[in-house]
This record gives structure tokens, C-alpha cells and sequence, in this order.
């Protein structure tokens, strides 16, 4: 089903120092927009700095959502996304992508075992995933089909990629993409 990658971003968007390389996405979705020419060769040589920092100490990403809303968010990934459970206890879950290669977590607030920064719930504000896949037309239909509540409408952007989003029962927002290729 998704074939390719998963993104997890913060409004500060810090993602490209952690995957793989995407640089040509970069590319795509800054040239069509002048001003952003001169940061795209900031943007690039700080991505080969960190992965040179990559290749040095092998750095993976699990990105973790303190919500009180366990079963609701099983069920969302699951079902919505094909998901798997790798770890589930009373106050904790781990699922990754169908291939295994990536990871989230989430956690139940304020549980003892946990310290302080690690308690207070999600709000629901400032943090979104992409996920992207093979052909986004295909996977707005397929949510259309399962009656999923798009909030974005499949359109394309004027820097070349094709996308929707929808909502998590977390409140973060998901972009589900098709990234277009540079010529």
C-alpha cells in the first residue's frame, strides 16, 4: 500500500536531516519560487553535512504522540493505513509501517512511569505527518470509498506535487502526497 516513505515534522520542520535522500523533493518544491533558490543551496549543503554526521552515527527517527486516545489511534492506523501493533500495553503503543521500517509511538499522559516532559497530553496543535505514496489519486479514492473525513481536497500545488490531507483522532494532520519529480 505505501511503498515509500513516512515523514514526521514539527511546524519547525527538521525532517531532512533524517531521511533519506530526497534532495531532488527539495528541489522540486522550492525552484518554482525565486526567493526560496538561495535557501534551497543553504538547505542542500546543511542536508550533506548532517548526512555525513548520518553516516557516522547511524540515527533513527521514532516520532511519539502523548495522547489519552490509545484504542482510537489503534484503530485509525490500522484500518486507515495497514499499520502494525509492535508493542501494546495499558498506557503504551508502538506500531510501524506494514514494511517495519518505520516507527511511532504513543504514549498515555501523566503515567508514573514517565517523567516529567513526557506527561503532558498533545493539544492537538502545530505537528503534522506526511506519508507518501505511489499514486496519490488511487489512495484519495480508496479513503473516499472507507468514508474517511478528507480535510484537504486531492489538488495539485503549484510546485508540482499532488496531495490530500486528513485528520488523526489525535488532531494532527496528515498530508498524504505524491511528490512529482524534477525534469
Amino acid at each position: 500500500m505505501f511503498t515509500k516513505s513516512l515523514y514526521i515534522a514539527t511546524i519547525v520542520s527538521f525532517a531532512c536531516l533524517f531521511m533519506e535522500d530526497k534532495s531532488d523533493h527539495l528541489h522540486a518544491w522550492k525552484e518554482p519560487y525565486g526567493q526560496y533558490e538561495v535557501k534551497y543551496e543553504f538547505d542542500q549543503a546543511l542536508y550533506q553535512q548532517n548526512q555525513s554526521k548520518n553516516e557516522k552515527m547511524k540515527l533513527s527517527l521514532t516520532a511519539g504522540v502523548i495522547t489519552s486516545n490509545l484504542q482510537a489511534t489503534k484503530e485509525f492506523y490500522t484500518a486507515i493505513f495497514g499499520f502494525n501493533v509492535v508493542y501494546e500495553s495499558d498506557w503504551f503503543l508502538l506500531m510501524s509501517t506494514a514494511d517495519g521500517v518505520y516507527q511511532i509511538s504513543f504514549l498515555q499522559p501523566d503515567h508514573p512511569s514517565q517523567q516529567k516532559i513526557f506527561q503532558p497530553a498533545f493539544d492537538g496543535r502545530g505537528m503534522y505527518f506526511t506519508i507518501e505514496v505511489e499514486n496519490v489519486d488511487d489512495e484519495y479514492m480508496r479513503l473516499k470509498e472507507m468514508g474517511v473525513s478528507i480535510e484537504i481536497d486531492l489538488r495539485e500545488e503549484a510546485w508540482g506535487d499532488r496531495h490530500f490531507a486528513i485528520v488523526d483522532p489525535n488532531g494532527i494532520g496528515i498530508d498524504i502526497v505524491t511528490y512529482t519529480p524534477v525534469n
